[in-house]
């Protein structure tokens, strides 16, 4: 027998979406893990900060731009 992962739909909260929900969680949570870790190291926190943001803003449009360019060309 096969082993299937299981589909289940959530509902929405309002005009906030699940799946942008645990995104945006998981973005957060990791700028601050990483933001903890330079603070530890000892590294410029304010560096980290701006790259982070270059980052995340990067990475949705990276997203955005892949998901055109790959899937509705």
């Amino acid at each position: 027998m096969p082993l299937t992962i299981p589909y289940f739909r959530l509902p929405s909260l309002g005009f906030v979406e699940p799946w942008g929900l645990m995104v945006a969680s998981g973005t957060i949570i990791g700028v601050l893990i990483a933001i903890r870790r330079a603070q530890i190291l000892g590294l410029d926190v304010d560096r980290l900060k701006d790259l982070a943001s270059w980052v995340v803003v990067g990475g949705f449009v990276g997203a955005r731009l892949g998901h055109v360019f790959f899937y509705h060309w």
